[in-house]
């Protein structure tokens, strides 16, 4: 899990990843498709997050073991 600035939190399971609201609702618009595992997710300055894991799909687009996301993809 990863705590956003704004409050909203970052989750990984279940093959992929979501975001949840600071009330603890999930962020319907928020919803990034991943088909492996999410070892370790970090945001960086720009907003963006990164994830590592063991993973070759991220969104539909290949991704090996990294990859780069927006904050609203």
């Amino acid at each position: 899990m990863l705590l956003q600035p704004d409050g909203k939190i970052l989750a990984s399971g279940d093959g992929g990843l979501k975001r949840f609201n600071s009330n603890g609702t999930l962020d319907s618009s928020f919803n990034v498709a991943v088909n492996g595992m999410i070892w370790k997710m970090v945001q960086q300055l720009d907003g963006k997050i990164l994830i590592v894991g063991e993973f070759t799909s991220v969104g539909g687009q290949p991704h090996v073991k990294l990859a780069r996301i927006g904050s609203t993809p």
